[in-house]
């Protein structure tokens, strides 16, 4: 194992040596950071700042879970923070009034044996007191259980809310000019919907307001049993004779039913408690409302961790210059935004390359010419139009390392066919003009076939003149040779870059 170990190490890093990948960076409202030189066989990708990565992976489909939570405008003034004192106040003074009411009932129904009126009267009026105090300190039992009950119900109405209204701040735009201001302001109204910025935390309190809503349920139900319930406790039973306030008239009453006319209170806002009450506790309903509270939670951790930074493929530089043009698609594979083109130049390595175009060598053939005596005999020859260079149309193929500048050199090898017909051959040093279709021009040593004098039948005698050593042979032979000489060239490439 310690040897396989060994061995990857070693390759992983003349992997990264080898073939390395450059970044080019593309900001749609600053400065971009474009790179145009590349080594060859590295590899390039597009870095692309501000891009609404949600929108161009088609990460933003969401279905709407199809509850109604729309509160009615005759609660909306409930929405009240519950107070701490409410659990108290349910209690406080329950018993003591209770007590209270049936004690003035039994003195209501002695003073009325007696015929006492007056007393009757008072104690009428004190009954009346303590049942408006009664189904008052109720009644304020009630708005405030209530007004925590819709607390909670808006509390989770903007948890399952929160999903849509993130995205909305998504929107359908490709680019996002100031992302930290987004995710700034997504956080915000997060932590003003959970009170928390944890997402732990806030993932068991849509569970939990849930709970608290079917207690509070209850809770309300009782507070309007025990509130309705009071209103029975206004009417009593009375008899004797009741007198004008002149004396002058007396109307004998053997038993008569005493009662205040009051409608039963917040029946509506009970009716409202109790649908809510049978929404959530059917259990489909209950999953759904969690499953779209926690896709809420989960996106807010999704745009708060995201770079909003999109990458294309990777691409690998082979050529010596390479046209790319960066898009953004949408998930469909629609695109969504088209960048300029950006050239990128290789550099690095050696290239081979081609030209042909025209060679002189500075040698040419022998060229001599024939003389007589007086008698009209041939006995020599002496040089005539001497030419001192070859022309000929060829081929080279250079060596050069690679470079992204306009002129480069390198060496230079290759053939030419003479005008003569001969081959000839080359080698030198080249410097390469223009960054596409390029001149080249070359010198160096050439070898070419050239036709030379064959002296076999002749003697040299001075200012480079021959005479012949036999009359009888007076024929002018040329021999086929190569010789070296210099050379210059001027050639056109052939090679497409």
């Amino acid at each position: 194992m310690r040897t396989k170990r060994t061995l990857i190490i070693p390759l992983l890093l003349l992997v990264q040596l080898c073939w390395g990948q450059e970044e080019i960076e593309i900001n749609p409202f600053g400065k971009d950071k474009p790179i145009t030189k590349v080594k060859i066989g590295n590899t390039v990708k597009f870095k692309v700042s501000n891009v609404n990565t949600f929108m161009i992976s088609g990460d933003t489909e969401s279905e709407p879970l199809h509850i109604d939570f729309e509160i009615p405008d005759i609660f909306k003034n409930f929405i009240e923070p519950p107070k701490d004192e409410t659990e108290e106040q349910h209690s406080i003074g329950v018993e003591d009034n209770d007590e209270k009411i049936n004690k003035i009932l039994l003195e209501i129904e002695y003073a009325n044996k007696s015929h006492n009126k007056e007393l009757v009267n008072q104690l009428l009026e004190n009954l009346k007191n303590i049942t408006n105090e009664e189904f008052e300190r109720k009644k304020g039992n009630f708005i405030a259980a209530f007004s925590s009950f819709i607390s909670d119900y808006n509390t989770l109405h903007q948890q399952i809310e929160l999903e849509n209204k993130l995205l909305e701040k998504l929107k359908d735009s490709v680019f996002i000019k100031d992302t930290t201001v987004l995710k700034n302001n997504v956080r915000e109204y997060y932590v003003a919907v959970y009170g928390t910025d944890s997402t732990e935390v806030a993932k068991r309190n849509t569970e939990a307001k849930l709970n608290n809503l079917m207690v509070k349920y209850s809770s309300l139900q009782q507070l309007y049993d025990e509130l309705n319930k009071t209103l029975e406790k206004d009417s009593i039973v009375l008899s004797g004779e009741l007198k004008s306030a002149d004396k002058k008239t007396t109307v004998k009453i053997e038993k008569a039913m005493v009662s205040q006319d009051r409608k039963k209170y917040f029946s509506e806002e009970l009716a409202f408690a109790k649908k809510t009450f049978e929404m959530i506790a059917d259990v489909k309903n209950r999953n759904e409302i969690i499953k779209k509270a926690q896709s809420g939670i989960d996106w807010y951790n999704k745009i708060t961790n995201t770079s909003f930074i999109a990458y294309t493929d990777a691409e690998q530089i082979n050529n010596d210059e390479v046209t790319i043009t960066p898009k953004l698609k949408f998930s469909n594979g629609n695109v969504a935004h088209e960048f300029k083109p950006l050239t990128i130049k290789a550099y690095g390595g050696v290239k081979v390359n081609f030209s042909a175009g025209y060679l002189v060598s500075f040698a040419g053939d022998d060229n001599f010419s024939s003389y007589r005596d007086n008698t009209g005999n041939t006995i020599g020859i002496f040089q005539s139009n001497k030419n001192d260079v070859t022309h000929s149309l060829g081929g080279l193929v250079h060596v050069y390392p690679r470079y992204t500048n306009s002129l480069q050199l390198g060496l230079s090898a290759g053939a030419s066919l003479a005008t003569n017909g001969n081959l000839g051959f080359y080698f030198g040093g080249s410097a390469f003009f223009l960054e596409k279709n390029r001149l080249v021009l070359t010198t160096g040593y050439s070898f070419i076939k050239l036709k030379k004098l064959n002296t076999a039948n002749m003697n040299k005698l001075e200012d480079n003149r021959y005479e012949f050593i036999n009359t009888f042979d007076t024929e002018i032979r040329y021999d086929d040779v190569y010789k070296g000489a210099w050379f210059i060239g001027v050639t056109y490439n052939l090679a497409k870059q």
